[in-house]
């Protein structure tokens, strides 16, 4: 009797541990990150950042783009540029401030272009 009360109890842990890893899975496909373009790459399909925080020195952060990934304006009334027509935008250039929201596959699956000028320029 105590065998399958242990037996039930190990299938039930292991059946929760799935679940649980299952949902945290699902979670990591929001990342998202803000910075200055450093670098746009078009041959390499990518775009390279600038980022800085408060408890880190500046990093670089490479930015592969994917078929499916969107450039969007800040203006509404444009339509997001597609995949590798994204290269083709002449704003997303050096010192351009972009957030990123990425996918499953750590590929860019959003890139908005902000138009305000940067930190730098602003003073």
């Amino acid at each position: 009797m105590m065998r399958k009360f242990t037996g039930i109890g190990v299938a039930l842990a292991v059946l929760a541990g799935a679940t649980l890893a299952a949902d945290k899975g699902d979670k990591d496909t929001g990342r998202k990150i803000t910075g200055l373009i450093k670098k746009v790459d078009p041959s390499g399909k990518e775009i390279i950042l600038s980022i800085k925080t408060k408890d880190r020195p500046e990093m670089e952060q490479r930015v592969k783009i994917g078929s499916d990934s969107k450039l969007i304006f800040a203006e509404k009334d444009k339509k997001p540029l597609i995949g590798k027509d994204v290269f083709t935008c002449p704003k997303l250039k050096e010192g351009a401030r972009v957030t990123v929201l990425f996918d499953a596959e750590d590929r860019a699956a959003e890139i908005r272009l902000d138009d305000s000028p940067a930190k730098e320029e602003r003073k």
